[in-house]
């Protein structure tokens, strides 16, 4: 059973239709950036987690200063004031605000046969 059978991708050329239909029918905008780390890594490095969403901060708040300055004008080739302009930009980090995409993203894996149980969204990530 797919989620959004009805979204049918019409005109590639203007992808804001899309997008809009999309968040629409799903109540999400996806997120494109995960880190995924081996549980045993994790155990061997307990620390890890917390080093690299540290890192990652820094660089998005780097990447949002750089907005800021008008130094960016598109956000993975889609224009950054569009993306304002629909409330889909900036987003948010961490599983709080992305908890309906991360659980959607697990819904598309468990549908194409990536993983062969829906799990919750909190099963997948350790505690920072």
């Amino acid at each position: 059973m797919m989620i959004w059978p009805h979204l049918k991708i019409k005109d590639c050329s203007d992808p804001y239709p899309e997008i809009r239909a999309y968040v629409q029918a799903t109540g999400v905008f996806p997120i494109n950036t995960v880190i995924t780390l081996k549980e045993e890594t994790v155990q061997a490095n307990p620390d890890l987690p917390k080093q690299l969403m540290a890192v990652f901060q820094e660089a998005r708040q780097r990447y949002l200063a750089d907005i800021a300055e008008g130094k960016e004008v598109d956000h993975m080739g889609l224009d950054m004031a569009t993306l304002q302009d629909l409330s889909l930009f900036p987003d948010a980090y961490g599983i709080a605000s992305n908890h309906e995409n991360i659980r959607l993203m697990i819904q598309y894996c468990y549908e194409q046969g990536v993983i062969r149980r829906l799990f919750e969204p909190e099963d997948l990530f350790v505690e920072a």
